[in-house]
């Protein structure tokens, strides 16, 4: 489906990257874009008033870059902690691959939350497409 991009809200806990967002991916995509590549859609949770950009940062810059007003994105129904949580996963397997220190920021995300630091490290890890070990 397409999306306005103007509604897409980006929320810095759910999709900051600790090294932030890189400008030559940014353009990189921008350029494959206008030259007629066609890019996996984008992510996002919505609960109906709030559409958060769960996926695909570097994507949506880049068609903001070349003023398109709609990206194709996948929309999954949740609220905001679903977003945070779907969020965990994120360029595990594609994309601008995360950090150690990226894979450390959203499993702590995840122990220092009320209900989500009751999960055993093993779902955490789950969570967050990482090993058991490193959550521990």
């Amino acid at each position: 489906m397409d999306i306005k991009v103007a509604s897409i809200v980006i929320d810095p806990k759910i999709v900051d990257r600790v090294d932030g967002l890189d400008s030559v991916i940014v353009q990189s995509y921008a350029d494959d874009m206008e030259s007629g590549s066609i890019f996996p859609a984008v992510e996002i949770v919505s609960d109906g008033q709030s559409s958060w950009l769960v996926d695909g940062q570097h994507r949506l810059e880049a068609v903001k870059k070349l003023e398109r007003e709609t990206i194709t994105a996948n929309v999954t129904k949740g609220d905001y902690r679903d977003a945070l949580l779907k969020s965990c996963a994120t360029n595990a397997e594609h994309g601008k691959r995360r950090t150690n220190e990226d894979k450390r920021q959203k499993v702590l995300m995840l122990l220092e939350d009320e209900e989500w630091k009751n999960w055993s490290d093993r779902e955490i890890a789950r969570q967050c497409k990482v090993s058991n070990t490193f959550v521990s």
